[in-house]
This record gives C-alpha cells, structure tokens and sequence, in this order.
C-alpha cells in the first residue's frame, strides 16, 4: 500500500548531502527526497507545505528529484506561522492535505524552526479526526562544521556535504504513552493500553519472542476484559479481570513489562486492577464469597465511577448492592441465585408498600434502608429507562455520593435487616346465626392461623350475647373447640365492629365506612406475613369489606388467598349444630411484592372453578339464602 509524504520547504540554501540512514545512502538537496528514498516506505505521493518564496525558490528543483523517483509532488501553501491565524491556517492545511486512513510519513526538516511543531501537533490532530496511520517522523541532520574552522572556500561550498536522516517515531509514542495515561486516569479505558503494549516487541527482544508475546497476550486480555467490565458495568466481572492483570503483572519480569510500556507507567494500571480485584485465588463468578470485603470493594468500584461523573453506573451498582447487603444479612449462601434477588426486591418493595401505607414501623434501621432503597431505586430508574418519562431530570451527582457514603455508614454499624411479618391472619365475617364458616376455617385452613379478625355488627359483647341467645355459647367456646383456647383478645383476636347496611342513608356513608374498617385493620395487617380472607359466614356488607381488607393486604405487597367455607348439610342442621367442621375450597391467592398484573381478589379464577363453580356447588347442597345473605 503506497504511502504519502508530508514535508515542509523553507528558502535556505539547501546544498547537496549524502544522507545516510540504517546502512543506506542517497545524495540529494532536498531532505524529503533523502527521506522518501530511505524511509523504507513506498512513497507515491508528496505533499510540500512551503510559503510563496519558498515555492518560487525550490519547489520546481524538488519536485524534478521527485519525479525521478515517480514521487508525485504538490504544492500546498502556507503563511510563516507568526501569529495565531496563520499558525490556524497552516493546521488546516495539514488537515487538507491527508485523507481518511491514509498512511503518512512526516518529513519535518526545512522551513522555520518553529514549523516542525506546528506540522507535528497539526499532524496528530489530523490522525484523530481522520484515523491516519503515521508511518513516520523524520528529520535529517547535516554535519555542521566547528566556528573554529576556517570559512569555506568556494570549492567547499559545492562539494557534498555528510549528513544522516534520524528516526523521531518515538514521539509518536510518547504522545500515545500520554493519550493512555490521560485516558486511564479520565474514564478508566484500558483499551488504548491494550492496544498500545507489544508493539515492535519483536524488534525490541528477537530473541524472546515467544516468551514476550505470551505475557503481551495475557495482559492485553486482561486489559480488554477489565476495560470492558467497566465499560458495561459489570462489578463481578471486573473482578475477575482486575485478578487477570494482578497475576499478569506479577509474573511478567520487569525487563519485559519495560518492552511493552515503561515501567512507571504501569503503576496506575496496578493500583486500579488492586483496587478492583477480588482474592487471587478466585477464577469464576460462583466462587466469590459474599461478604463485608466484597461489599466494600463494591463500594470502591461505585466510587469510581461517582469521581468520573458516572453517575448512572454507580446508581445500577448501588441498586444491586443493597440487594447484596440484605443477602448478606438474612445469610444467603446462594446470592447470585436470581429467586433469591427476587426475595430481596420483595422484601424492599414490600417495606416501602407497608410505609407508603401508613402502617406502624418501629424499626429506624428499616426506615433507613427503605430510604436507601428508594432513593438509589429512583435515580437508577431514571438511567435504566434513559429519561423516557415526563418529569424533569433528577439531579444524581449529589444523591450517589450521599446514598454511598450512607451504605459505608451501614455497613460500619453492622446494620440489621428487620424481619417482614410472618403471622397468618385470618379474617373472618360472621353473625350468631352461622357461626360455623368461622369454625370451619379455624380447623382446616393451613398454614394455621396465628391472628384472626372477625368482622361482626356490633361490639364483641353483642356478638356473645347473640350467640349466647342462639347456641348458650360464645366465641370462647367456638375458638376453644377449633384448638384455640389459649387466644387472648386483642393479643391474638379482635372483633372489628361494622354499621349494619340499614344504618347507612347513602354510598358516600357506605364508602365512610369502609375506610374506617380498613383503617382498624391496619395494624393487625401490620403484623401479618400472610393473609386469608373467608368470603363466607356473614351478609353481603360483611363479606364485602372482609374482602376489602384482603385487598388492603394486596396493595401493601402481603401475599393470601381467599377462601369459602362450604356445607353440604341441610341449612336446619347448620343452625341447630353449627361447630361440625366442614370444607374450606379455595378461592383466589395473589402474591406478594411485586404483585402480578391481573392478579387480584375480585377477578375470575381458574383455580378451584372460580366463583360459577362455588355459586352452583352451594346451589346444589343447600336451600336459597335468606335475603341480606
């Protein structure tokens, strides 16, 4: 592939030279002819940069030589360079004179002595803008004679001069050793080390070529893997290539990492792949141990990640990591297991339910983390759906430092996760003259209950007293006989007292009551895990808010079911002997956090037949309810 030259001309008085160059020579006036012929490129093509005098003064003398060579030569004009404007002008020129990947050789030895770093620096900005392959960099230096010798006679002045065409491709180099450091230390990317490290190994050390281009091998797949990591924010992941690098490091000698990079320059490489790197020992995601070191170099790659403005990768690290941090503390010894993230997000979204709903929280600590949860929650949020919303943009550079320096606080005070509530409640309606629905639930729903609230009208007394008047016993006796003797009131039980349906003159009354029901239930649902709704033993305004609570405990995330309780015996029987333990058929479970679309205690089910299949199971064992019922 041919290569194009760029070079500068001045109005010297260029004499001709023998320039030698890696055992070669070439005469020649002009210094981009010496470096065309001995460059070891196939130049094709040569751009001159040169002033107006220089072109009237040199230009048709060099672009004869070229031609000799079949070297196309152009002229592209320039000013001097002595003030910013024309500095700017000859920097276009640079850019006008190179195309997109083409492969360059920079010739930068007449013109003014300030023109070789304005055609270097122009060159460079060029390679970034076009993606230009610099083959390159050349000056060719005369031998100048000693102010001790005598002036040159005429003879001297045309004889050959000795000169020599110096390589300064080392800059390209150092200027990629600084782009690498400024990038590594800027955004992290190790990708231009990795591509950087090995080049003219060979070259350097022929005689360890194997040996090198294993240890160049390594670290580069370690460089790419840890940049990559970062890149796509993956904490694990990065761990594992920050291990890749360590070892990598630690068993390349000194003289050979000095080949790839200087050796001072791998020290910030180090320090980051330390920083990152889980115990040397670990070579694969199932055997990181979850611990508080593992939660803190979490913590630390989040910190990188706020201290370069990344505020969207430390929010999804974050997020994750309070997952992790509540894993850690309930003892899960299966934390990447995604059944047992999904607990914790329940358990996150189930708290922050049972808050946004006014239920008692003692606990502080659970009030912290909730907030935790919730702010992280947000911001990460708003990263993972790009903004695709109609509020205007969070501000996260100050919540991620706050919310990082609040999970170092916790983590440091050894922080509890408070437990979730993990009673079963059974709620139950009820009127003295069926009793038995209530009877049937106690003894045959499973898990057992723990809390039973029986919506009744009227006070616990006035229940007993009905019940005393229709059976000669009350409620002691039904909870006795069910296995429950030992329930104390208020500790274990409570009668929820409900208007009757005739007392209420209109919905909005109607409506009243129902939040006032709900809100009794509040701490009872406060203190339970799981929550079961009978849907039968009371009239229509009973089994109505019976089945409101249920659904008070769906909003709140506590997972349950509804239930019927069915006889099969005639309604007589029912009344004269109504503690027979009958059938519970389930009706309807929902989940807990998060809850299911669809999945709510009010739409049909296909589990158990749903509501057609009880409405003619009943129909068929017993008589037409009285009205009301």
């Amino acid at each position: 592939m041919s290569v194009k030259l760029v070079a500068c001309l001045g109005t010297g008085d260029y004499r001709k030279t023998l320039y030698e160059y890696d055992g070669r020579q070439v005469e020649t006036r002009y210094a981009p002819v010496a470096v065309a012929q001995l460059c070891g490129e196939t130049i094709s093509a040569a751009v001159i940069l040169a002033t107006e005098e220089a072109r009237e003064q040199h230009f048709a003398s060099l672009e004869a030589e070229l031609d000799v060579h079949k070297i196309e030569a152009s002229w592209k004009p320039i000013p001097k360079g002595m003030s910013a404007d024309e500095i700017e002008t000859i920097v276009q020129a640079v850019d006008e004179s190179v195309g997109g990947n083409e492969r360059v050789v920079l010739d930068v030895t007449h013109g003014y002595r300030h023109a070789p770093l304005i055609l270097f620096a122009s060159l460079l900005l060029a390679d970034a803008k076009k993606k230009i392959e610099l083959r390159g960099l050349y000056y060719c230096m005369v031998e100048s004679r000693s102010s001790k010798d005598a002036p040159a006679s005429p003879k001297q002045v045309d004889a050959v001069q000795n000169g020599s065409v110096l390589s300064l491709g080392p800059l390209f180099r150092l200027v990629e050793t600084q782009n690498v450091i400024s990038t590594l230390a800027g955004c992290g990317d190790l990708r231009p080390l990795a591509k950087m490290i090995g080049k003219d190994v060979e070259g350097k050390a022929p005689g360890l070529r194997g040996e090198l281009k294993r240890s160049r091998n390594l670290l580069k797949k370690g460089l790419v893997h840890l940049s990559n990591s970062l890149t796509e924010t993956l904490p694990l992941e990065t761990g594992l290539a920050a291990n890749e690098i360590v070892r990598g490091l630690e068993g390349t000698p000194d003289y050979a990492k000095s080949l790839f990079v200087k050796l001072e320059d791998w020290q910030p490489v180090l320090e980051l792949a330390q920083s990152f790197a889980l115990p040397l020992k670990v070579e694969s995601k199932n055997k990181i141990l979850l611990d508080d070191s593992e939660l803190e170099r979490q913590l630390r790659l989040c910190d990188w990640y706020e201290d370069r403005g990344n505020y969207h990768c430390a929010l999804l690290v974050l997020r994750e990591w309070l997952i992790n941090f509540w894993l850690l503390r309930m003892n899960s010894e299966t934390w990447l297991d995604r059944e047992e993230r999904k607990k914790a997000e329940a358990w996150f979204g189930q708290m922050e339910r049972r808050r946004q709903a006014g239920l008692p929280m003692e606990d502080a600590g659970a009030l912290e983390i909730l907030d935790l949860w919730k702010n992280v929650s947000r911001g990460r949020n708003h990263c993972a759906h790009v903004g695709m919303s109609a509020n205007n943009n969070p501000e996260l550079r100050l919540p991620v430092r706050k919310n990082l320096d609040a999970c170092r606080s916790i983590v440091e005070r050894n922080s509890p996760i408070p437990k979730l509530p993990d009673l079963n409640l059974l709620v139950c309606p009820m009127e003295a003259n069926r009793p038995g629905a209530l009877f049937t639930a106690l003894k045959k729903l499973t898990p057992r209950p723990q809390l039973l609230l029986i919506l009744a009208f009227g006070s616990l007394d006035e229940l007993n007293e009905r019940l005393f008047q229709k059976h000669s016993w009350g409620l002691d006796e039904i909870l006795k006989k069910a296995g429950f003797g030992q329930w104390k009131r208020a500790k274990h039980y409570q009668v929820l007292t409900v208007v009757e349906a005739a007392m209420l003159a209109s919905l909005e009354e109607l409506e009243a009551e129902r939040r006032r029901v709900r809100k009794q239930a509040d701490p009872w649902l406060a203190r339970a895990g799981r929550v079961t709704v009978c849907a039968t033993g009371g009239t229509s305004l009973l089994r109505l808010l019976a089945q409101q609570i249920g659904e008070r405990a769906r909003e709140i995330g506590t997972p349950g079911q509804m239930v019927w309780a069915v006889s099969r015996r005639h309604s007589r029987d029912q009344e004269t002997d109504p503690l027979v333990e009958e059938e519970l058929l389930p009706w309807r479970e929902w989940g807990g956090f998060p809850v299911e679309e669809g999945n709510t205690p009010f739409e049909e089910s296909e589990f158990a037949g749903g509501k057609e299949a009880i409405r003619e199971t009943m129909a068929e064992v017993a008589p037409p309810q009285p009205a009301g019922e």
